[in-house]
C-alpha cells in the first residue's frame, strides 16, 4: 500500500505560455509512506518535490525518512538536502550531507544514501562516517540489512576513537 500526501497546492509547471504544459508537478510539502515492503515500511517527506509525471520520479529538496522494520527492530531516521524516488519501484536515493541514526543508536554521515525496498538494502558507495556509543568508524561506504539490523562497512575501514 502507497500513500500520498501533499501538503501544499500543487500547480503545473510551464515554462512559457507559447511552450505545450510540461508533465510536471510542484509541491510545496509532500508525505510518502510506503507500507508491505519486504523488510520494512517507510516514510519520505520533504519540504519541496517536483514529480515528473512521464517517469513517475520525484526530485525533493530538504528530506526525512523513517524505515520501521518489520519485526520490531530499531527503525532509521536520515535527513539530507535532496532526494530522488522512484515511485515504480520504491527505491531512493538521499544526497547532500545525509545524516542520522540507524539501528540500536548509531549515527551515520554520507555524501549520499540509497535504499533497494526489493533487497531491504541501505547503502553507500562513498565515504562513511558512523559512530556508535564508543567507537567512530570511517569507510567508504556501507550496506545495512533492514530486516537484520546488521551493519557493513568496507573499503579503507580506519577506527578513529575506540574505548
Amino acid at each position: 500500500m502507497v500513500t500520498l500526501a501533499a501538503v501544499a497546492a500543487p500547480f503545473f509547471a510551464r515554462a512559457s505560455t507559447d511552450e505545450p504544459p510540461k508533465s510536471t508537478l510542484v509541491l510545496g510539502g509532500l508525505v510518502f509512506t510506503s507500507t508491505g515492503g519486504n523488510a520494512a515500511d517507510f516514510t519520505l517527506w520533504a519540504d519541496h518535490a517536483t514529480i515528473d509525471m512521464s517517469s513517475e520520479r520525484l526530485r525533493l529538496e530538504q528530506v526525512g525518512l523513517r524505515i520501521r522494520p518489520q519485526h520490531g527492530r530499531p527503525h532509521v531516521d536520515l535527513r539530507c538536502r535532496e532526494g530522488f524516488l522512484e515511485v515504480k519501484t520504491h527505491s531512493f536515493r538521499l544526497q547532500g550531507d545525509v545524516r542520522g541514526r540507524i539501528g540500536d543508536g548509531r549515527t551515520v554521515q554520507a555524501d549520499w544514501v540509497a535504499y533497494d525496498e526489493i533487497e531491504g538494502v541501505l547503502y553507500s558507495e562513498t565515504s562513511v562516517l558512523v559512530e556508535d556509543q564508543t567507537s567512530v568508524y570511517r569507510g567508504g561506504g556501507f550496506r545495512y540489512l533492514i530486516s537484520e539490523g546488521a551493519l557493513e562497512l568496507f573499503s579503507g575501514v580506519q577506527v578513529l576513537r575506540s574505548p
